[in-house]
């Protein structure tokens, strides 16, 4: 890994964290505009920062920057902030590469080597854990063993001190505080770090339950109330990134009660007691007899991607046939369908029922067709309808309910190519034919005879079924070989978390240049705000169809959220 150029910020506050840096620029030169030559007046000076504030940005300011060229053993870095940490011969970074790395005056690793009086000889070490049931939950801790003590984030850690969790962000300093001159300290940044959440596209955030907390995240913004902070110091350290989203959030916050109003009877369980951790998603499945069943396996976090093709698996809905689409509709659609409420009575399933979180799916294709301009019902459709859908993930285990676009659109054939990494590799190339309606639980329910499982929904002479195809891989590489056989009316991709994955930038000059309709769904607003900043970097344009709330997100929010906004899985749309 290559040492950086880390930019410090300029400040009137000790000269040690003021670091090698020119003096202050005049404040003439050669201006543009007029060309007049009337002198300009001097900016009024800015006030001093106390040297506390000043270590603050220049650490927020280097956290903030993503790591270069490193190498794929490094997981975390150390990056030098003060003057005499930035001396050292060996470089302004320590690149932590083994489960356990000792800092100090005389160990034996000269990379992680202080030399300097005020330095004990193994002064403290930082050694990766597990700190949780799964393999992956694997946290950062810090313990000194020195005379002098490390300080973390201001406050000192002494070799009584229990060990302490560190997070990306947070400054470690030894032998004194880290704005004091004598002091040695460094930024902690972590490599591996991800920066949106794997059940959705939230900005991670120095917020309840972040590594290297002090406790409970109690402590909210006073300006948008939607991040809350273990500490001030947390926050003071986050401001300066905050403030860039905090107006943002605070307008956000204003629409909570639209975001989690539904229809159904279980809206409150399912939304407001899930946000407040007075009910879990386990716990919600559980009362209702779907928890660890069939299609319902993969909406907890007890989760089992089942990777068996689909010819080996017969999921149903798990449910009584009373609440539940297993059958065709008794009517036509007599209009276009606007909320949840207009599906329940079209189908005729009573509020209580929670096929709502599964039906998310082929219902937000639904209205995706009427969002981008592809249907109406004084526009029909054509017999095929060709749908380029990336990203699938726990979808794959629920394909059955895909059937309920034989419904959503009489007459036509749908045609899906499910299109992302997630695809098990032995279920590449896999094709589904769906002819029938997910099946309930009722050992005597017509959904299990054969004439109603060989009758397809069928209007004006048309028949309706849906096909589908799982590729694994990502659109833009295998898009040339997708469209010899077939070219999308429209593309979508749920909860895509564009501002999450650099693998993204290539598949967006891709839709850009073949102009199809393209929708996106997040699970926030402010996932969208950053996808629209990620999509204006690539294309130089905003989004064609702005930021809407979808009336088919999923009515069961999302766990572990690390804003104060509630988050639903497909909750908002926009497009190209």
């Amino acid at each position: 890994m290559a040492e950086e150029e880390i930019p410090i910020l300029k400040s009137t506050a000790s000269p040690n964290v003021k670091a090698s840096q020119s003096s202050n620029d005049a404040g003439g030169g050669g201006g543009g505009g007029g060309g007049g030559s009337q002198q300009k007046k001097p900016p009024p000076p800015q006030p001093p920062q106390s040297p506390q504030d000043f270590i603050l940005s220049v650490a927020s300011n280097i956290s903030s920057q993503p790591l270069q060229n490193f190498d794929s053993n490094v997981w975390a870095v150390l990056t030098a902030i003060s003057n005499h940490a930035r001396k050292r011969h060996q470089g302004i970074n320590m690149f932590l590469v083994a489960e356990e790395h000792v800092i100090g005056r005389l160990v034996n690793n000269s990379s992680f080597r202080i030399e300097a009086a005020a330095i004990s000889g193994n002064h403290c070490k930082i050694f990766r854990k597990r700190s949780g049931a799964d393999e992956g939950d694997v946290s950062v801790f810090l313990k000194d063993s020195s005379t002098n003590g490390t300080f973390l984030n201001f406050e000192k850690c002494k070799k009584t001190d229990p060990e302490v969790r560190i997070q990306h962000g947070d400054i470690v300093s030894f032998a004194a505080p880290p704005h004091n001159d004598a002091a040695f300290a460094f930024v902690y940044r972590e490599v591996a770090r991800s920066t949106f959440l794997s059940e959705g596209s939230v900005a991670k955030r120095k917020a309840g339950g972040s590594r290297g907390c002090v406790g409970p995240a109690r402590r909210r913004c006073n300006r948008c109330n939607a991040v809350a902070y273990c500490s001030a110091s947390h926050q003071a350290l986050h401001w300066n990134e905050h403030k860039k989203e905090c107006e943002r959030l605070s307008q956000q916050m204003t629409r909570v009660h639209e975001l989690n109003h539904f229809p159904f009877t279980f809206t409150k369980q399912s939304t407001l007691l899930v946000c407040e951790k007075k009910e879990t998603r386990c716990s919600f499945l559980s009362k209702r007899g779907i928890h660890k069943r069939g299609m319902w396996t993969v909406e907890c976090d007890c989760r089992v991607f089942d990777a068996r093709p689909r010819s080996m698996i017969d999921y149903g809905w798990d449910l009584e046939s009373l609440l539940c689409p297993c059958r065709e509709p008794v009517s036509a659609m007599s209009k276009c369908l606007n909320t949840w409420e207009d599906y329940y009575e079209w189908r005729g399933i009573p509020l209580h029922s929670p096929v709502a979180i599964l039906l998310q799916w082929p219902l937000t294709i639904y209205h995706a067709t009427q969002f981008a301009g592809l249907r109406s019902l004084d526009s029909e459709i054509c017999d095929e309808l060709y749908i380029h859908y990336l990203g699938p993930e726990k979808e794959l285990s629920q394909l059955d309910v895909f059937g309920e676009l034989i419904a959503l659109f009489p007459g036509v054939q749908v045609h899906i190519e499910f299109v992302g990494p997630a695809v098990p590799e032995n279920r590449n190339g896999e094709e589904i034919n769906i002819s029938n309606y997910a099946r309930c639980n009722d050992t005597h329910c017509s959904c299990k005879s054969s004439n109603e499982t060989m009758r397809q929904f069928q209007k004006d002479g048309r028949t309706s079924a849906v096909q589908l195809r799982l590729r694994r891989g990502l659109y833009h590489e295998l898009y040339n070989d997708i469209t010899k056989y077939s070219f999308p009316d429209l593309v979508i991709a749920p909860n895509a978390g564009l501002a999450a994955y650099p693998s993204w930038l290539p598949t967006i000059e891709l839709l850009k240049e073949i102009d199809v309709p393209t929708v996106f769904s997040d699970y926030c607003e402010e996932a969208c705000n950053l996808s629209s900043d990620c999509v204006n970097s690539v294309t130089g344009c905003r989004f064609k169809i702005p930021i809407q709330l979808n009336p088919f997100r999923q009515p069961m929010a999302v766990e572990g959220s690390p804003l104060l906004i509630p988050c639903y899985s497909n909750c908002f749309l926009f497009g190209l």
